[in-house]
């Protein structure tokens, strides 16, 4: 009875932060409803018509394609072969549960999307944690681009500041890749495990996590270019197709201010105090584009298009997981190099 009261601890707090997450990140938006002209901001988003629709989906969806197509490459280094199509699938299928699981499940949904089929959980993580890096570094460097090409980018601090997370995450970029420092990570690693506390059985599954790691080192640097580079331009191509958003809506941004105004709102809605970045998406949305002119009316119209865009994506990736279920296909399972044993 007692072991049963003490499983069930856990799960209602998790319930209590998942329904206060939720409620705060309502009451922001009530609030921002509250405070502006909700009629203005219902004429704006009208405005979304036929043809931008089309280049909204066209430009989000070829975002996706180009992270897929880098994720494939990711996956090479440590023998692991999906199809471009399959892992476009999994990109959509993350996004449908990102809409009621908070960020940290999402990772595991990913995790078990690409552990599964060939039973490699440690590569897996592997990949996740170095995509992962390669996107930060993406977002990073198109926000400092924009930074840059904005003439009226109003703190330089905050330049300086992204500035320095671009190198420090290049940093981390090319010692996941070095073989020349791997002995000496390896030491480091080796040294830190066997001081840890706990079972044996947990450090051995961090040794094989750090094993997998090994696959990315002595990668040519036209592998690892290409990763930055289609990490970059499909992050770019969704920028293109938020653009679409706040032009039709009449939020009249140069490419080069949205950049660095994707990067911001991006980071703010991964803060862990509402429930998938409602409430701080658009709060952030309102105040960033009032400076440069912009009636918060028109940049909430913007912010909850951009949202719609992220629950329709979610959607589509619904029924590409209900359709995995129910109509699974006869061959899911990547296969290895034929050199691997």
């Amino acid at each position: 009875m007692a072991d049963n009261k003490t499983s069930a601890a856990p799960a209602a707090r998790r319930r209590l932060f998942y329904f206060l997450k939720l409620a705060i990140g309502l009451a922001i938006v009530a609030f921002l409803f509250y405070k502006y002209d909700l009629a203005k901001v219902a004429t704006a988003m009208l405005q979304l018509g036929p043809k931008a629709m089309f280049w909204i989906w066209f430009y989000t969806l070829l975002g996706l394609w180009f992270h897929a197509w880098m994720l494939q490459g990711a996956l090479r280094p440590l023998h692991m072969r999906f199809t471009t199509w399959r892992l476009f699938v999994i990109h959509l299928q993350i996004r449908f549960y990102a809409l009621f699981l908070p960020g940290a499940a999402n990772v595991v949904i990913k995790w078990q999307k690409l552990a599964t089929p060939g039973a490699q959980p440690a590569q897996a993580l592997a990949v996740i944690a170095f995509t992962r890096v390669a996107h930060t570094l993406a977002v990073l460097l198109l926000a400092v681009t924009g930074m840059a090409m904005d003439g009226v980018f109003p703190w330089p601090s905050v330049q300086w500041l992204t500035t320095g997370l671009l190198f420090l995450t290049a940093a981390c970029m090319a010692l996941s890749t070095s073989q020349r420092l791997g002995a000496r990570l390896d030491r480091m690693a080796d040294s830190i495990l066997r001081r840890m506390p706990g079972p044996q059985s947990l450090r051995d599954k961090l040794n094989k996590i750090w094993a997998a790691f090994r696959g990315f080192r002595g990668m040519h640097l036209h592998q690892i270019g290409s990763i930055i580079v289609l990490t970059v331009v499909g992050q770019a191509f969704q920028t293109l197709g938020q653009i679409e958003i706040a032009h039709a809506v009449g939020a009249d941004v140069s490419f080069w201010t949205q950049l660095w105004i994707r990067g911001v709102v991006l980071v703010c809605s991964t803060l862990p105090v509402t429930l998938s970045g409602l409430g701080l998406r658009e709060a952030s949305m309102v105040g960033l584009l009032t400076y440069y002119g912009i009636s918060p009316e028109i940049a909430l119209a913007y912010s909850l298009g951009w949202f719609a865009l992220t629950v329709l994506l979610g959607l589509l990736g619904g029924v590409l997981e209900a359709k995995e279920h129910f109509l699974p296909a006869k061959q899911m399972v990547p296969q290895k190099h034929a050199t691997e044993e």
